[in-house]
């Protein structure tokens, strides 16, 4: 379940901008983490949206963005 959710949150990551690159990802990812209030009903999987899961996601976005 929260391998899924982890995947969901790269995705979204990854959609924000065609031009961003992991960097831009990861500096944003840092900022979201700090302002949850402000991704609500965003559509991000806020259950895996924690430091916890940080380097989780960021994994699964560098995955992504190697396809």
């Amino acid at each position: 379940m929260k391998n899924k959710k982890i995947k969901e949150a790269a995705q979204c990551l990854l959609g924000i901008s065609d031009d961003w690159d992991l960097l831009d990802i990861e500096q944003f990812l840092d900022w979201a983490l700090d302002n949850l209030d402000e991704l609500n009903g965003v559509g991000y999987p806020m259950e895996v949206m924690t430091r916890e899961y940080e380097s989780d996601i960021i994994n699964e976005v560098e995955k992504l963005l190697r396809k």
